[in-house]
């Protein structure tokens, strides 16, 4: 009968519709934090992910509790689950340490997003759960920094930067804010009271102490074992706030950010495997010394004997050791 017929078209119809609306929806939430220093509070009426419409996806404004710990790190402030990937990101935050107000509204790149939050997934080599496959990006981090600076972020076992932006100073009603922000803000103290309550961390905590906008410098650096010992695989942080699984071909995999750690399993002349957790201490000042930018260069370890390791910087003919680093061997 012909009911019977339109009806099963119209199922037909919202399967298609609900598997292609999935199909482009990923498992995500989104983290926010502040650069070390720069404490901020998003406001919650105006940070929002959207989609080409401009509708709204998800908001992800108020206060978090990370405190400025690391760049590419955050807390979670939006519910995690199957949701669409955006297109865009509407962010104003209030900035306590430098007294402003910044907002911005930024193009996002939805490909790059999608194909990231897709549950890849990566052996965890590096943490309690080794040998297990798990997600490798399952979060989206906005950090926000001095001068109106945005990066944003895939991460989850592994970060990478997805996005930097610019955010325009703009002069925003305090009492608003607080409105848009919390649900009982008339317990929320005046603009000044607010920034004195803030004083002793400001004190304590420099703006520009743990972050520089060269941090984002592009570089591009090897790791490289000297001896004859082959290189399994490693992990780095970096200053960008990116945190990089190497696990295949790791003598030819190019970083581009200096490192702040790097976690390196490698073949001792024996054949069994040993792992060290290598802390480089001021790197930023030590590159900046030494080297160029815009110009390859490798980092090379060398373990001459159990109780030491020795790190050097090569770019061209020049090199130099890096001394001022901290060593420890990490079970595997």
């Amino acid at each position: 009968m012909p009911w019977v017929f339109v009806t099963i078209i119209l199922i037909l119809a919202t399967f298609v519709f609900i598997g292609k609306n999935m199909a482009s929806d990923k498992t995500y939430g989104v983290y926010v934090d502040y650069s070390p220093g720069n404490i901020s509070e998003f406001n919650a009426r105006h940070s929002l992910l959207k989609n080409e419409k401009n509708e709204v996806i998800t908001g992800f404004g108020g206060r978090n509790g990370a405190g400025g710990a690391s760049l590419g790190e955050g807390v979670q402030n939006s519910s995690n689950g199957l949701t669409e990937i955006p297109s865009k990101m509407e962010v104003l935050w209030f900035s306590i340490a430098e007294d402003q107000f910044w907002q911005g509204e930024f193009e996002l790149p939805k490909k790059e997003l999608s194909d990231l939050i897709k549950k890849e997934k990566i052996l965890d080599l590096f943490s309690s759960r080794q040998g297990k496959k798990i997600d490798k990006y399952s979060q989206i981090v906005v950090n926000v920094a001095p001068k109106g600076k945005v990066y944003v972020y895939a991460s989850g076992q592994a970060t990478k930067l997805i996005g930097t932006y610019q955010a325009k100073a703009v002069d925003y009603d305090y009492d608003q804010h607080v409105l848009d922000t919390y649900i009982r803000s008339n317990l929320h103290k005046s603009r000044q009271e607010y920034r004195k309550a803030f004083e002793k961390r400001l004190l304590e905590e420099p703006i520009d102490a743990e972050y520089h906008e060269d941090y984002f410098k592009p570089v591009r650096w090897q790791l490289e074992m000297k001896g004859t010992q082959p290189i399994l695989a490693y992990v780095t942080k970096t200053l960008n706030g990116e945190y990089v699984h190497v696990l295949e071909k790791p003598a030819e995999q190019e970083i581009r950010s200096i490192p702040t750690n790097i976690a390196v399993d490698f073949l001792l002349p024996n054949g069994k495997p040993k792992r060290l957790d290598i802390y480089l201490r001021n790197p930023f000042e030590f590159f900046n010394k030494h080297f160029e930018y815009g110009t390859k260069f490798k980092i090379i370890v060398e373990t001459p004997d159990e109780d030491h390791t020795l790190v050097y910087f090569q770019q061209g003919e020049k090199i130099v050791e890096f001394e001022n680093i901290r060593v420890k061997e990490l079970r595997r």
